[in-house]
């Protein structure tokens, strides 16, 4: 599954959609201004530190969709582990 906010609660969706779309503006307007630096990721880094709001906004999100990760493949496994137990149950049932 995608990235995506985890916005559920409705109230603060457009609030932190309007706080995430600020920030990947920024972002993309810093790539802009270093198209074709031989230095550009030397000179990224040295913004992202400068902007620590971002900085914050990037490490949390990592950290959530790492989170998000985790909890999908947990998902799957007990969902797997729950079919393959009905399967045995129904094989047994059946004498196979």
């Amino acid at each position: 599954m995608p990235c995506n906010g985890g916005y559920s609660d409705s109230d603060r969706t457009q609030e932190k959609l309007d706080k995430a779309t600020r920030l990947l503006c920024e972002i993309g307007k810093q790539l802009d201004a270093l198209k074709g630096d031989a230095d550009d990721a030397d000179n990224l880094y040295q913004w992202l530190d400068a902007h620590i709001e971002l900085k914050a906004w990037w490490a949390v999100h990592k950290l959530e969709d790492a989170e998000r990760i985790k909890e999908e493949k947990e998902r799957e496994q007990a969902e797997y582990k729950s079919k393959k137990k009905q399967f045995d149950r129904l094989k047994k049932e059946l004498g196979l």
